[in-house]
């Protein structure tokens, strides 16, 4: 841990090049996150299509749920019942999270695999690593990787939040239509 704070955390960045446990951990990310994008294929191609359409609106959406969950948990708390229920609401944000970075994982991917031409760049798990690969260099690099994992981290929240939101709002019934309405549109 001592060397992790002398060649991570001084230097803000989540990765080293120097520590071998840490290499441990990002393989162990990468190994979930392909799982994820297999089990998970459609959340996830529902998530890249926020990314890939609204990129700003993911991450501030990402911005405000980031900032809106400490304080849900507290008013979930404060009447006690809450205590059973910020578990749930703590896994949701962590699946949320995984599955967002995913997709964010293979939008990277396929931006870059994109102008090489390789077809085989753009199937969901090839991306997947590619764009892993590009985010794990970009961690570690000093200042900038802290500031990439943050903005990361909190794009592919707020685009799993949009992705959820949308899948409901595609599944409401469709309001009828009035008469009045119909009449006056003749």
């Amino acid at each position: 841990l001592g060397d992790w704070v002398e060649q991570c955390l001084y230097k803000l960045r989540p990765l080293s090049p120097r520590l071998k446990w840490s290499w441990v951990i990002a393989a162990a990310f990468l190994v979930l996150y392909t799982l994820a994008a297999v089990a998970f294929r459609r959340p996830v191609n529902a998530c890249r299509e926020e990314i890939a359409n609204r990129p700003a609106t993911t991450l501030l959406v990402g911005l405000a749920t980031k900032m809106l969950v400490p304080i849900i948990t507290l008013i979930l708390l404060a009447p006690g019942i809450g205590i059973f229920v910020v578990p749930f609401l703590f896994a949701v944000v962590i699946f949320a999270g995984i599955v967002g970075k995913v997709a964010l994982l293979q939008v990277f991917g396929r931006k870059v695999g994109g102008p090489l031409g390789a077809t085989a760049l753009q199937s969901p798990v090839a991306s997947l690593f590619l764009g892993w690969v590009l985010l794990t260099l970009l961690y570690m690099v000093p200042i900038l990787g802290m500031v990439v994992y943050g903005v990361t981290g909190v794009w592919a929240l707020g685009a799993a939040v949009m992705a959820m939101f949308g899948g409901t709002r595609r599944e409401l019934p469709a309001r009828p239509v009035s008469r009045d309405a119909h009449n006056n549109g003749r």
